[in-house]
């Protein structure tokens, strides 16, 4: 993994950068030092339990990719179609009195 976001930063990806530079400050190593360096990363020993608590409580109130359905888009777009839907019906005049041509 940090091979690959190395790769991707020599590209010129600045997120990669960024992610190097940090890399780089939380371990002291720089590309100015001759000679290979290599660094282990282990992640901390906790029980499954504990993993899923700090999982739960790191996620808590994100919603599941994929699950979200804007329903005003989708009355909008029935009701540029030509379908009946009141609701976008409604949206539509008024985006046509204060928005622009939809």
């Amino acid at each position: 993994m940090i091979l690959k976001t190395k790769a991707m930063a020599a590209t010129g990806q600045p997120g990669a950068a960024r992610q190097m530079n940090w890399l780089r400050s939380q371990t002291g190593l720089s590309e100015a030092h001759s000679g290979k360096r290599y660094v282990a990363l282990a992640p901390e020993p906790i029980s499954p339990e504990e993993f899923t608590a700090r999982e739960e409580a790191r996620n808590a109130g994100k919603r599941e990719p994929g699950t979200f359905v804007d329903v005003k888009a989708e009355e909008f777009a029935k009701a540029r179609r030509g379908e009946a839907s009141p609701l976008g019906e409604a949206l539509r005049a008024f985006y046509k009195k204060y928005g622009g041509t939809g």
